[in-house]
């Protein structure tokens, strides 16, 4: 008997089964159980009204009851019948709903009261057995199942109450299952639901850990445990609870999608796209997976991937809206904006209501030079609106005002709010082709207000910050600088409360990086108000904070230095220039030994520009600097595409000169490009500051110097007054910031010149000629030579941080390399034999065979007889893992790297195969925090790897490459290169290197000898070079001698006196950082 029950039971859990139906791709939905099947409606409600009666329910409320669910007595008395048939055909006696049975008799509420008592009182005889025990272990197990028969009753009314959308209801019956079966898990687990689909995550939380506990192996309340700790920005607990269930049942599909939905919040984008691979083999018509990974694709910037990802979606649901959306994204990023109009208005047609998609058609419109009359014949949208046929600045306000008419303000806050900020933007932008762009600012801040009236702090935070920001720009081009800092103190205000309420450490770091443009609006508000100390300080305080966070994870905990603990990097012959770029200005910083305050070097005003202020001409700077990126990033991705460096010409001067071509590409254009970028930088004018002494007119820059000038004596009581407001002001800037104030001069008021302020600050001779330069770039500008847009005269290192350059300089490498080499003369701070750890021409798979990296390292070795070297297929990450802590002082690595914009900390070396030493691997193992660093290395070579960005992308936060990661574990210099060169050219820089280095010329030095060798070199001096190195060989030495043979012999063909490798393209990419010796 009980085994016919529970297998009854049985059938009925597998209709009652529920899996949640999963995210939307690109929607933050809830998750919603299936269907379920139920028994027959009479058979719930009869039991219903059964369970109220034991609730002491009247026999007015009864009928009230029977009325409501418009049941006739006749249809229910036909019901009721073969109810009782069944019921008593059984064996099971059913004590309890026997006894509810009679209980509804007493009511006298007519027929149907006296059929269930009759039935009732049959089933309570029917229960006397002469066996007594038999008979009270059989009423046992019958009371039990009677129970279950009840809980069942309540979980499938709750289902229906469920699917009909009433969630309080459906919460109300299950609550009642509860009630009579304490362990009745799926109703905990339906509770849960219900709480989800009324967007209380934390009581749903709650509800899933019951039905955990009574079954912990209950895998979909593990999976949509983590759905609702997702929503609750919980990102990480979401990721545990998604493997919980994979650690179950590794086929659950939804737990994969519901994992990489958790990834992509985090920004840990390739894991991401690894979950929703595997939710796509194990299901590969699972058209959700396939249209999220490609968001993650197209986040990533892979947008033919991206492309691809939607396609298979639509190939399995084609009226998926969001994925015509996403894909018309991607198409417009690859600058098919007439392809990307089209798929946008595919997604329209289903869903006109999607602002998303009316965003994305007005952005590519008003990237189009003309209309495709085809694809605008075959849209619905265009063909009722030909308004939005139109192209450039009027297409795009066409396609945002439409959607507005789809978006009411009313009933879609976040798409009206958007399309205004969208709008917003597009006047703000037109100011590129406008001659006077001030009407269009003052519409842009008409348009951001707008926005702000739905996009509220309430409802949408961080839509409202991002338009807050914007707002903040156009204010500043306005020069409505008052407005533009309260609106900064706002948005810093929402920021901090933000990270107060945030749970997850991932999801923090998330919100600091997108929104670094509020730390970094500070220092140009600092800057604005004379605060040059305080400026710098809040600039270094960025940096350390980005840095940290991107290689670390997220920290409230930011250790960062004061200008006066910045001077100790510096002495009589050494400067730095420091730069600084925001969302709204591009600012020069240069420190010198001693100096009281930072130099900041200002912006000039353009010849005639009447609208045009001294903060709108430091907008400029920035805005031309942007505009340079942006063709660099062009040009540069285009030539890559185009051509490989490891197809060279074997000689220049062998070939027709490159620009006898009909169209030059990046390479031909570089010297150009840099020309101009001195001329953004202003670089003569850093250059007259540095060197304190006037310039020839060839020299000069077309910026001005400007510092913090003395407030001299005897001005006036007025005079004394403002210079004192001015400290004052200075004073509660610091607090806020939370900074101290430090020993900068006070302000004078205004008029005295900027000469005569920069020579009272620094007076009128120099008593030690600079001779070293520390450049400390910011965001994109790490990613260009600034050397060599300096005069030779200067020996030029890079910093990410000025505090990395006093955590390095802070290490006792010196006693740990004259330890090592046995030294006896303490004095001499450098050895002339270290050892070299040669990690050489690694075998990684995808990737091309260096040319020339053999070669290299053979020449290297020859030169450091104390090496150990690690070869090809043996440059395993285990391999290098266990060498890289051993006793050296030289790491030369001859692979290939790659840097990850995405997700620094994911930027690598690649090793033999498929291994791979990332950013993330270095720092874990080896930071100075740990007992093993990397602090003995005097140098790490990275000369193959390039650090250069491509494709499309722009720098927020801040650049952390390989050289950030090696400093921060203690390595004293990093060389590297920015593009990959050429590998014969690059071979002969790294030889000439090493052998400076073994000279004991300090890195910086020897690196500057031998670029500059590699560009002044003639073809016969080359040749001398090369037949005096064949002779320096052992007899038995092939590889080298092989390679400078051959070139020996080519050169030997011309006898043309040119220099070769003059072109910037072969030495500007070499780099070092860390501080001069």
């Amino acid at each position: 008997m009980l085994k016919r029950l529970w297998q009854w039971l049985k059938r009925l859990l597998q209709r009652w089964f529920a899996t949640p139906a999963r995210k939307s791709a690109g929607e933050n939905s809830v998750v919603v159980p299936r269907k379920l099947l139920t028994d027959t409606e009479y058979e719930t409600l009869f039991l219903e009204l059964l369970a109220g009666v034991n609730q002491a329910w009247s026999r007015g409320r009864v009928k009230g009851f029977l009325a409501a669910k418009c049941i006739t007595e006749a249809e229910l008395l036909v019901w009721l019948r073969r109810f009782g048939e069944r019921l008593l055909a059984s064996n099971a006696p059913n004590a309890e709903l026997a006894a509810r049975m009679v209980q509804l008799g007493e009511l006298d509420i007519g027929e149907v009261g006296n059929v269930a008592r009759e039935i009732g009182m049959q089933l309570l005889r029917r229960g006397e057995e002469t066996n007594r025990q038999g008979a009270e272990g059989a009423e046992e197990e019958e009371g039990e199942a009677s129970q279950l028969t009840l809980a069942e009753a309540w979980l499938n009314l709750g289902n229906q109450q469920y699917e009909a959308g009433d969630f309080l209801g459906a919460i109300a019956a299950y609550d009642n299952a509860i009630a009579i079966k304490p362990d009745f898990y799926l109703a905990w687990y339906n509770r849960g639901n219900a709480l989800v689909n009324l967007g209380l995550y934390e009581q749903a939380i709650a509800w899933y850990d019951k039905a955990l506990a009574i079954n912990p192996d209950f895998y979909q309340a593990w999976d949509n445990r983590g759905t609702a700790l997702d929503n609750l920005g919980q990102y990480e607990q979401a990721i545990a609870s998604s493997d919980k269930a994979l650690a179950i049942n590794p086929d659950f599909y939804q737990a994969w999608f519901n994992r990489g939905i958790a990834l992509h919040h985090l920004g840990r984008h390739e894991e991401a796209i690894a979950s929703f691979d595997k939710a796509i083999a194990i299901k590969a018509d699972d058209y959700q997976s396939w249209a999220m990974r490609g968001i993650v694709l197209r986040n990533l910037g892979q947008y033919e991937e991206a492309i691809a990802s939607c396609d298979k979606a639509l190939a399995i649901k084609p009226d998926d809206y969001r994925a015509w959306s996403n894909r018309g994204v991607a198409l417009n990023h690859l600058g098919r904006y007439e392809e990307a109009i089209a798929s946008s208005d595919k997604a329209l047609a289903i869903n006109p209501d999607h602002y998303q998609a009316w965003s994305n058609r007005g952005s590519a419109a008003g990237n189009s030079a003309s209309c495709d009359p085809l694809l605008a014949f075959l849209s619905t949208i265009a063909r009722q609106n030909p308004a939005l046929n139109q192209r450039g600045y009027e297409g795009e306000l066409a396609s945002y005002e439409e959607g507005l008419k789809h978006c009411p303000q009313d009933t879609h806050p976040k798409g009206w709010g958007c399309l205004h900020w969208n709008i917003g933007n597009a006047h703000y932008f037109q100011r590129r082709s406008a001659s006077h762009p001030r009407p269009y600012w003052h519409k842009a801040v008409n348009s951001y207000n707008q926005a702000l009236k739905t996009l509220t702090e309430a409802d949408f935070p961080e839509l409202y910050l991002e338009v807050l920001q914007d707002l903040i720009r156009a204010f500043l081009d306005l020069g409505y600088t008052g407005e533009a800092q309260e609106l900064g103190r706002r948005g810093t205000d929402l920021l901090r409360r933000l990270h107060r309420e945030c749970k997850s450490p991932g999801k923090k770091k998330q919100l600091a990086l997108k929104f670094a443009g509020f730390q970094q609006l500070t220092v140009d508000l600092a800057v604005q108000s004379g605060n040059w100390c305080a400026a710098l300080e809040l600039a270094e305080l960025d940096k350390n904070a980005c840095i940290s966070w991107l290689l670390d994870g997220w920290s409230d905990e930011i250790s960062s230095p004061s200008y006066g603990e910045i001077q100790q990097l510096l002495h009589p012959a050494t400067a730095i220039v420091y730069w600084h770029l925001s969302p709204y200005a591009l600012h020069t910083f240069i420190l010198k030994h001693n100096a009281s305050s930072p130099i900041v070097l200002s912006s000039p005003l353009p010849v005639d520009a009447q609208d045009f202020t001294p903060l709108l001409a430091a907008v400029q700077r920035l805005r031309e600097f942007e505009d340079w990126v942006k063709d660099w990033n062009q040009q540069y991705n285009d030539y890559r595409k185009g051509k490989s460096p490891e197809n060279p010409t074997p000689y220049p001067f062998l070939q027709a000169e490159r620009g006898d071509k009909e169209e030059k590409d990046w390479r031909d254009n570089l010297p150009t490009m840099l020309e101009n970028l001195s001329n953004i930088l202003d670089i003569p004018a850093i250059v007259q500051a540095i060197n304190l002494t006037p310039q020839p007119p060839s020299l000069q820059g077309k910026g001005e110097i400007s510092s913090p000038p003395l407030a001299p004596e005897g001005l006036g009581e007025r005079s004394n007054f403002l210079a004192n407001e001015r400290l004052r002001e200075r004073s509660n800037f610091l607090a806020n910031q939370g900074l101290r104030e430090t020993d900068s001069p006070p302000l004078a008021p205004e008029g005295l010149g900027e000469r005569s302020n920069f020579l009272a600050n620094e007076g009128l001779e120099s008593k030690s000629k600079i001779q070293n330069i520390i450049l400390v770039p910011h965001r994109d500008l790490h990613r260009f030579p600034l050397h060599a847009l300096f005069p030779d005269e200067f020996t030029i290192t890079y910093l990410p941080s000025a505090q990395m350059g006093l955590l390095n300089s802070s290490t006792n490498r010196d006693c740990v390399m004259l330890s090592e080499a046995k030294r006896n003369e303490a004095s001499h701070p450098r050895i002339t034999s270290p050892s070299l750890l040669s990690v050489e021409h690694p075998t990684s798979d995808g990737l091309p065979l260096l040319e020339f990296a053999q070669v290299e390292s053979e020449a290297i070795c020859q030169i450091f007889p104390n090496h150990k070297r690690i070869r090809s297929e043996q440059v395993t990450l285990e391999a290098l893992q266990s060498a890289l802590p051993q006793k050296y002082s030289i790491f030369h690595f001859s692979g290939h790297g790659t840097y990850n914009f995405h997700n620094p900390a994911l930027s690598y070396l690649a090793l033999a195969g498929e291994d791979k030493l990332t950013l993330a691997d270095i720092y874990k193992q080896f930071n100075l925090t740990n007992q093993v660093n990397l602090k003995r290395y005097r140098l790490v070579s990275l000369a193959a790897c390039e650090t250069a960005i491509t494709g499309n992308h722009t720098i927020t936060t801040e650049y952390v490459g390989l050289a950030s990661g090696f400093m921060a574990c203690g390595v004293a210099h990093v060389l590297s290169t920015l593009w990959k060169v050429e590998s014969a050219p690059s071979a002969l820089v790294m030889i000439q290197f090493y052998q400076r280095l073994q000279q004991g010329k300090p890195e910086a030095v020897a690196l500057a000898e031998a670029t500059q060798w590699l560009r002044n070199v003639t073809n016969a001096e080359l040749a001398e070079w090369y037949a005096a190195e064949i002779a320096k060989l052992p007899a038995d030495e092939l590889i080298l001698r092989r390679f400078l043979s051959r070139h020996l012999d080519k050169l030997k063909k011309t006898a043309e006196p040119i220099q070769p490798y003059n072109d910037s393209y072969f030495w500007a990419a070499f780099t070092i950082t860390g501080m001069p010796s």
